[in-house]
C-alpha cells in the first residue's frame, strides 16, 4: 500500500471519528484537528496553525483542560480518561494526551470524548434495566393475581356445590312440609322458611355469576325459543311479589313481534328478572309496567326493546353512575332493609356486553324509573306473538303438557342416580306425589346394572359422584342396545353453579338439566314434558294424602333412646315415613359388617382415599337415622382419613367399631322378627389375615403351588376383602392359567409390602 494512500486513510479516519482529535507540534502549534475536536472547543478552521496557547485564552476558564495538554508538552507524559468540565456549555469530556516522539518530529495527539451523550445512554440504559425489572415485577404479580383469582373461582366453585347440597336439602324436605302438612303454624313456618331459602339461593346464585364473570367463563348457550314463554315465566317469577306490596304489574307486548327467536332465553330472563325484581323493590306503592317491542335490523334479525318502568323512588342524579356497581347499594339509608347482593345490575350490564346489547336508564327521584334494554336476536320464523294476554295463557296453560305443575303418572318408572342418599331421599319426596314408580341407584355403575334389567321413562342423574360421574354415567349407557332402543331421556342434576357447563350438558345428550337446589315445580314440568302423553292421568283426589298415621306414638323409639339414637330427628330426616325409617334401620344392620370390613382392609393397605369414602358412607347413614355420636365419631375419622393421620385412625378404631356395633344392636332389635335373633358380628383377625398371606408367599418362593392356590381360593370364597379381591383374583389366575408364580409373587409382595412392621 503506498504511502500517499496511507495518508488519505489515515485522513479519512481522523475527520470520521465522533472523538475530538487534536494534534499539537512540540512548539505549541495546532497542527491538525478534525470536526468533532471543533464543535468540542467551538473552534473553526482557522485554529489550525495558531499557537495552542492562543486558542486556549478563547476558553480561559478551562484551566483543567489546559494543564493536562502542557503537562503533556512539557511533562512528555501520558494522561489518560482525565474528566473536566468544559467552560460555558454544561459539557463533561474525558480527556487523554500522549506525547509522540517519532521520525516524523514530536507532537502531542490530545484526544476528547464527549461524556455527555454517554452519560444520557448511561442513565437511559439504567432507566431501561429499571424498567424491564419493573416489567418482571409488574409479570409475577399478573401471575400471582391470575393465579389468586383461579384460586377463587376454584373456592367458589367448590363451595357452590357444598352449599347448595344443603340448601337442596332444606328447600326438598320443606316442600314436603308445605305438601303434607295440615297445621296453619307449621305451615306458616315452613313459608318463612321457604322465602328465606330462595333468598339465600338468589344471593349465591349472583356471587357465583360474578365470580365466572371476572374469571371471563361467563358464556351463552343460545338455542331457539318462544317469546310468549319466556314472558309467562318471567310474569310467573314477577307477579307474586308484586301482589306481596300491593303493586299493580302490567306486560305490553307488540302484536308484530317475531314468535321465533334464536338467543340466550335463560340470560335474557335473567336480565329482565333482575331490572323487573329491582323495580319491585323500589317501589312501595304504585305499578310496575313491562313494554316490549322490536326494530327490524337485517333480514333476519332485530333489536328486542323492552322498557321496564315503576313509580318508585327514583334514583338521585348523583347516584346513577353508582348503580351498575358491585355490591353497591344507592340510597343506602332509606334502603337497608332491601334484600340482596348489590350485584344484580352489574351482572346485567355484563351479561348485555356479551350479547352486544345496551341498557338506558331515566329516573326521577321520589317519581320513578325506567330502564331500556336493547338486545339482538335472530328471528326464527315469520310467525308473530299476537295478542298477549298473560292471564289467558296461565288458563290454557294448564293444559298444556310442557307447563303442568301438577302431573300424576303411577305408571311412569323413573331411576333417580345420586351417591348422596340425603339426595335420593329429597328426590323421593319431591316425586312422591307424581305416583311414579322409584327406583334409586347409588353409583353409575349401579345404574347401568338396573338399565339392563329393567325399563325406565325418565332418568335423573347427579353429576358429581366418585368412581363415575354422571356424564361417563351417561356416555356408558349410549354404548348399551338396550338403552338406545328405550330412548330414555336423561335429566342432568347439578350443584355447579360456576362452571358454565351447558354447552357440555347439552353436547353429553342430557335432554334437560336442573340445578340444585331442585325447584318441584320445575322438576315436575320437566317430567311432564319428557314423559309420554300416554302416562299422564288425571290427579286422584287423595293423592295427597299420606302413606302412614300422623302423630302416633312409637313403641320401639324408647329402645333407640336407651343407646343414645334420636328417632324422632330421623324421622324428619325421611319425611316421618317410619316404613322407611325401618327399612333403612334394617338395610344399616345387614351392611355394617361388611363396611366395617372394608374399613379394616383399607386401613391395613393404608388406602385412605377409600377409607375417607366409605367412612364417609357410614357418617351419611348414621346421621340420617339419628344415630348422632356414631356419625360425629365417622365424620372425625373421615377429616384425619383426609389428612392421613394413620397413627389417629388405627388408635382410634377400635371406638369407631364400638360405636358401629352399639347403633347395629340398636336397630336389631327394632327391626328383627321375632323369630329372628340378632345379627351375629363376624371379624377377621389382622394377624391371621396377614400369616395367610404369608403363607400363601412362602408357598411360592417353595414352589408349592398346590397350597398356594388352595390358600388363595380359601380367602376369595370365605373372606369379604373386597378391595383386595381384584388382586386375589390376579394372583390365581398367574398361577393357574399363566404357570408365573414370579408375577403372583409379586402381587402379593406388593399388596403385603411393609405392612407387618405397620401392624406390629
Amino acid at each position: 500500500m503506498s504511502t500517499e494512500l496511507n495518508t488519505i486513510l489515515y485522513e479519512e479516519m481522523i475527520e470520521n471519528m465522533q472523538e475530538g482529535i487534536i494534534i499539537i507540534s512540540a512548539k505549541g502549534t495546532v497542527i491538525r484537528m478534525n470536526d468533532a475536536a471543533m464543535g468540542l472547543l467551538g473552534a473553526d478552521d482557522s485554529a489550525i496553525g495558531v499557537p495552542y496557547a492562543l486558542l486556549m485564552a478563547e476558553n480561559a476558564n478551562n484551566d483543567d483542560f489546559h494543564e493536562i495538554v502542557l503537562s503533556a508538552i512539557y511533562e512528555k507524559k501520558k494522561i489518560s480518561g482525565q474528566i473536566v468540565k468544559l467552560a460555558g456549555d454544561e459539557l463533561w469530556v474525558s480527556v487523554t494526551a500522549s506525547y509522540l516522539n517519532s521520525e516524523a518530529g514530536k507532537a502531542v495527539v490530545i484526544v476528547i470524548e464527549d461524556l455527555t451523550g454517554i452519560s444520557e445512554l448511561r442513565d437511559a440504559r439504567i432507566a431501561l434495566n429499571k424498567i424491564r425489572a419493573l416489567n418482571i415485577e409488574l409479570e409475577a404479580a399478573k401471575n400471582e393475581a391470575i393465579e389468586a383469582n383461579n384460586a377463587k373461582s376454584r373456592f367458589i366453585s367448590n363451595v357452590s356445590h357444598e352449599i347448595r347440597t344443603p340448601i337442596n336439602a332444606v328447600l326438598g324436605m320443606n316442600e314436603m312440609i308445605l305438601r303434607e302438612a295440615r297445621e296453619e303454624q307449621i305451615l306458616q313456618y315452613a313459608n318463612t322458611i321457604q322465602n328465606a331459602g330462595k333468598t339465600l339461593h338468589f344471593l349465591i346464585n349472583d356471587i357465583l355469576d360474578m365470580s365466572k364473570i371476572e374469571a371471563g367463563r361467563m358464556e351463552l348457550t343460545e338455542s331457539e325459543y318462544e317469546l310468549n314463554r319466556l314472558l309467562q315465566e318471567l310474569w310467573g317469577l314477577i307477579y307474586l311479589r308484586a301482589q306481596e306490596k300491593g303493586l299493580a304489574i302490567y306486560f305490553h307486548v307488540e302484536e308484530s313481534t317475531p314468535l321465533h327467536l334464536y338467543g340466550d332465553d335463560i340470560r335474557i330472563k335473567q336480565i329482565l328478572t333482575n331490572i323487573l325484581t329491582n323495580a319491585v323493590k323500589y317501589t312501595p306503592k304504585g305499578e310496575v309496567n313491562l313494554r316490549l317491542t322490536y326494530q327490524k335490523k337485517e333480514t333476519d334479525m332485530i333489536e328486542l326493546i323492552v322498557a321496564v318502568s315503576d313509580t318508585g323512588i327514583g334514583i338521585r342524579e348523583e347516584d346513577k353512575e353508582a348503580v351498575f356497581e358491585s355490591f353497591k347499594r344507592v340510597d343506602a339509608h332509606k334502603n337497608k332493609s332491601i334484600e340482596g347482593t348489590g350485584l344484580g345490575m352489574n351482572i346485567t350490564m355484563s351479561l348485555l356486553e356479551l350479547m352486544n346489547g345496551s341498557l338506558q336508564m331515566e329516573s326521577v327521584y321520589q317519581q320513578g324509573s325506567t330502564f331500556t334494554v336493547r338486545i339482538p336476536q335472530k328471528v326464527c320464523s315469520s310467525e308473530v306473538i299476537g295478542e298477549f294476554d298473560v292471564h289467558q295463557l296461565n288458563k290454557t296453560g294448564r293444559n298444556d303438557k310442557a307447563n303442568r305443575t301438577t302431573i300424576y303418572a303411577p305408571d311412569g318408572k323413573v331411576l333417580v342416580v345420586d351417591d348422596n342418599p340425603m339426595n335420593l331421599e329429597v328426590a323421593k319426596g319431591l316425586l312422591k306425589r307424581t305416583g311414579m314408580q322409584i327406583t334409586t341407584a347409588e353409583s353409575g355403575k349401579k345404574a347401568l346394572e338396573m338399565v339392563e334389567r329393567d325399563v325406565y321413562h325418565l332418568i335423573l342423574m347427579d353429576h358429581q359422584m366418585p368412581e363415575m360421574d354422571g356424564i361417563e354415567t351417561l356416555q356408558e349407557l349410549k354404548k348399551k342396545p338396550c338403552f338406545c332402543q328405550q330412548d330414555t331421556p336423561v335429566v342432568m342434576l347439578t350443584a355447579n353453579a360456576v362452571s358454565n357447563l351447558g354447552n357440555v350438558y347439552q353436547e353429553a345428550g342430557f335432554d334437560e338439566v336442573l340445578t340444585k337446589p331442585i325447584d318441584p315445580v320445575k322438576l315436575e314440568m320437566v317430567i311432564a314434558k319428557l314423559l309420554p302423553d300416554t302416562l299422564l292421568q288425571d290427579i286422584p283426589d287423595d293423592n295427597e294424602k299420606r302413606s302412614y298415621e300422623k302423630g302416633t306414638k312409637y313403641d320401639k323409639a324408647e329402645v333407640l333412646e336407651e343407646y343414645g339414637i334420636d328417632f324422632q330427628k330421623g324421622l324428619l330426616h325421611l319425611h316421618e315415613d317410619r316404613n322407611v325409617y325401618l327399612e333403612l334401620a334394617s338395610m344399616f344392620v345387614m351392611q355394617a359388617d361388611k363396611a366395617l370390613e372394608q374399613l379394616e382392609s383399607f386401613l391395613i393397605l393404608k388406602r385412605t382415599e377409600e377409607y375417607k369414602i366409605c367412612v364417609h358412607g357410614l357418617k351419611g347413614n348414621a346421621a340420617t337415622l339419628g344415630a348422632d355420636k356414631l356419625a360425629e365419631c365417622a365424620l372425625e375419622h373421615e377429616k384425619k382419613a383426609k389428612e392421613n393421620e394413620f397413627g389417629y385412625l388405627l388408635e382410634n378404631f377400635e371406638t369407631l367399631k364400638k360405636e358401629t356395633r352399639k347403633v347395629q344392636e340398636a336397630f336389631c332389635k327394632i327391626t328383627k322378627k321375632d323369630d329372628e335373633k340378632p345379627v351375629e358380628a363376624k371379624w377377621a383377625d389382622l394377624n391371621s389375615w396377614f400369616l395367610d398371606f404369608q403363607h400363601i408367599s412362602e408357598c411360592l418362593k417353595d414352589f408349592d403351588l398346590e397350597s398356594a392356590i388352595e390358600i388363595l381360593k380359601q380367602l376369595i370364597s370365605n373372606k369379604s376383602w373386597l378391595c383386595w379381591e381384584r388382586e386375589l383374583l390376579l394372583a390365581q389366575n398367574a398361577i393357574e392359567n399363566e404357570y408365573d408364580d414370579e408375577k403372583a409373587l409379586a402381587v402379593l409382595e406388593n399388596m403385603t409390602k411393609g405392612e407387618k412392621e405397620w401392624i406390629s
